[in-house]
C-alpha cells in the first residue's frame, strides 16, 4: 500500500476516536429538588426541642469523574422546614409553630452509570456538616434560639438513573443522613443520632 494511502487511513480512523473521547465529560454539575423531612431534636443550647415536619429542599453538587462509573466532589443541600418548637423554660413560645433552615455541605462520592447504560443504579455517600439556623416563629416572625447549630453528618443515597446522553443524566434518589447532635442532660433528651431524609429528582450535566 502506498505510504500516503496508509497515512490517510490512519487519519480517518483517528478522527472518530478523538471525537468519541471528547464526548466523555470529566466534570459534572448536578441540581436537584424534592421532599425533605427531619427528626425530633432536643437541644440543650436553646433549652428547647425541635420537632421537624416535611418541606421542599434543594441539592447541588460538583463532581469530578474518576472512572466511567465513579465520581467524587462537593455537595450542598438546603431546606426551609416547618417544625413545632417547644421551649422548656416557657416564654413567648412555650410551644409554637416555627420554621428553620436545615442545610448540609461536605464531600460526596457517587457510583453508577457510565458507558452506554440507559437505566442504572445510583449509590452515593456523603460526609460533612449539617447546620440548623434561622429559627423564626411562624406567627409574628419572632427570632428563636439558637442563631445556628452545626453537627457532624454522614449520609448515603440510593436510587435509579437514566442516561439521556453521555453528558446528561436524570436520577431519582432517596437520601438518609445521620447527624450527631451534642449530648444533652435535659430530661426530655433522647439519643444523639438523628436522621434526616430526602427524596429528590436530580439532573446531572457534564462538561
Amino acid at each position: 500500500m502506498h505510504p500516503r494511502t496508509r497515512l490517510l487511513l490512519a487519519l480517518l480512523i483517528a478522527i472518530p476516536l478523538r471525537g468519541e473521547a471528547q464526548t466523555t465529560p470529566k466534570w459534572f454539575v448536578s441540581a436537584g429538588a424534592g421532599v425533605q423531612w427531619g427528626p425530633y431534636v432536643v437541644d440543650q443550647q436553646s433549652n428547647a426541642s425541635w420537632d421537624f415536619d416535611g418541606g421542599f429542599g434543594f441539592r447541588g453538587a460538583v463532581e469530578r469523574q474518576l472512572t466511567p462509573q465513579f465520581s467524587a466532589g462537593l455537595a450542598f443541600n438546603r431546606a426551609r422546614l416547618p417544625l413545632t418548637y417547644t421551649n422548656f423554660g416557657g416564654g413567648s413560645c412555650g410551644r409554637c409553630a416555627a420554621d428553620a433552615t436545615v442545610s448540609s455541605y461536605g464531600i460526596m462520592a457517587r457510583y453508577g452509570g457510565g458507558g452506554r447504560q440507559a437505566l442504572h443504579q445510583v449509590i452515593e455517600g456523603f460526609a460533612g456538616a449539617l447546620r440548623y439556623g434561622n429559627f423564626t416563629q411562624t406567627q409574628g416572625g419572632a427570632t428563636l434560639a439558637p442563631t445556628s447549630n452545626t453537627d457532624l453528618a454522614l449520609g448515603v443515597g440510593y436510587g435509579f438513573g437514566i442516561t439521556i446522553a453521555p453528558d446528561w443524566h436524570l436520577a431519582l434518589v432517596q437520601d438518609a443522613v445521620t447527624a450527631v447532635h451534642e449530648r444533652s442532660t435535659l430530661q426530655q433528651a433522647g439519643g444523639r443520632m438523628v436522621q434526616h431524609y430526602m427524596t429528590r429528582l436530580t439532573l446531572r450535566v457534564g462538561f
